[in-house]
């Protein structure tokens, strides 16, 4: 085998040892897995009434609807350490209380889903860490009239569901500080009317959806059909034919891949997860299910290359192994016959030995036979033939 072999071998199973496997456990009434590269927890049908329960920091999915949350306190994401969330759903709860500084810490959420709850107002300050986010889901919740200034105060939001959310009027200066706003869903309210104001500084909205509502189709719906026209925004409204938007993003993503019970894990390497120590290997497991990393895929994760490489070094030895064990077989098959045909050769001389002296002794046993012993050879036959029948002997003496 190739020295060189034995020292790749050696190498990668004392980075093995080294390196730190630490097993991060979810809650028992949570599952794990991964979803489109994310760490998800599925904590959903639960009966849970807080937050606080424990859940791995490194999630990056946090799925708590269907249970009986009802207020979010001040900086629960930050004592919960789930600062990693970049998607977090809350619908169908009963939240009706968030705190000034609830949503504190969450910089990396780009998803808030807060829909089928009992929220009755908004407050600017949740805004300000949430600097990532670009999904708000606020659907079936209770907000009536919206004239508290500009609350939605986010330039990195570009989707906005209040849909069937009893609104029956909005301000102008509610929505004003969402530049960057892409979609507009206000369907399903009580809306008679939306002045060209509440949109006009949107100027990145390329869908406004007003369907199923009471909007009046008079000349402020004109004018503000015109507008969406000129801009190139699609507008959805009751005054004609149109279609329906499809459901949302993170509904469909949450509803239609379900958690899978049978591979309830995490295995993950993030150098930024690892805040202590750039060589430590996170392994994190859900409910007691421990899954290790084989020397193979430690192998691959090393180099790409050297999972190609090490397979081929290894067939040239083992080739170079039977190779060895043939040769030394051939030259043993080749001594053993060696010797038979010696002893073959000395078989056979011993034989012509053992001839010769037979042809020896029946050589001086013709010769000491004497004459007059051939002479009384009849009458040596005749004695014998008196033995024989008297049948016989009578025909002899006729004769």
């Amino acid at each position: 085998m190739h020295p060189h072999f034995h020292i790749l071998l050696y190498f990668l199973l004392i980075s093995k040892t080294l390196n730190k496997q630490i097993e991060i456990k979810c809650p028992q009434h949570c599952s794990c897995d991964i979803f489109k590269n994310l760490k998800r927890a599925t904590c959903s049908h639960r009966t849970l009434a807080n937050i606080e329960s424990n859940f791995p920091e490194q999630t990056e999915i946090l799925d708590l609807s269907h249970n009986q949350i009802n207020q979010l306190p001040n900086d629960v994401f930050v004592k919960e350490k789930l600062t990693s969330l970049k998607l977090l759903n809350i619908s169908y709860n009963q939240v009706n209380k968030i705190e000034i500084y609830s949503f504190r810490g969450l910089t990396n959420l780009k998803t808030l889903d807060l829909s089928y709850n009992g929220i009755q107002y908004i407050l600017e300050s949740w805004f300000l860490s949430m600097v990532s986010l670009e999904e708000l889901y606020l659907k079936h919740n209770s907000f009536s009239i919206m004239d508290s200034g500009a609350v939605f105060n986010s330039k990195s939001l570009k989707k906005l569901d209040l849909s069937d959310c009893g609104i029956s009027f909005i301000s102008a200066e509610t929505l004003s500080k969402l530049e960057n706003l892409e979609l507009l869903d206000l369907s399903r309210n009580y809306l008679i009317q939306l002045k060209l104001d509440t949109i006009k500084s949107l100027s990145n909205l390329n869908t406004l959806n007003l369907n199923n509502t009471q909007l009046r189709c008079d000349g402020h719906f004109q004018e503000l059909s015109s507008f969406c026209t000129t801009k190139g925004i699609r507008f959805i409204h009751p005054c004609g034919t149109s279609k329906i938007l499809p459901n949302e993003k993170f509904q469909r993503m949450v509803n239609t891949a379900p958690p899978v019970e049978e591979k309830n894990s995490w295995i993950y390497d993030d150098e930024q997860d690892v805040k202590n120590d750039n060589k430590t290997e996170i392994i994190e497991t859900c409910n007691n299910t421990r899954v290790d990393k084989s020397l193979l895929q430690e192998i691959v994760d090393l180099s790409p290359v050297l999972s190609i490489t090490i397979p081929f070094i290894y067939g040239i030895a083992v080739g170079v192994l039977i190779a060895y064990i043939l040769h030394v077989c051939t030259d043993k098959n080749k001594e053993n016959l060696n010797e038979s045909t010696y002893l073959s050769f000395d078989d056979g001389d011993t034989h012509l030995q053992r001839r010769n002296r037979l042809h020896r002794i029946s050589a001086r046993f013709s010769r000491s036979f004497s004459t007059e012993d051939r002479q009384n050879l009849p009458l040596r036959e005749w004695n014998i033939s008196e033995s024989t029948p008297v049948l016989f002997r009578k025909n002899q003496v006729r004769l």
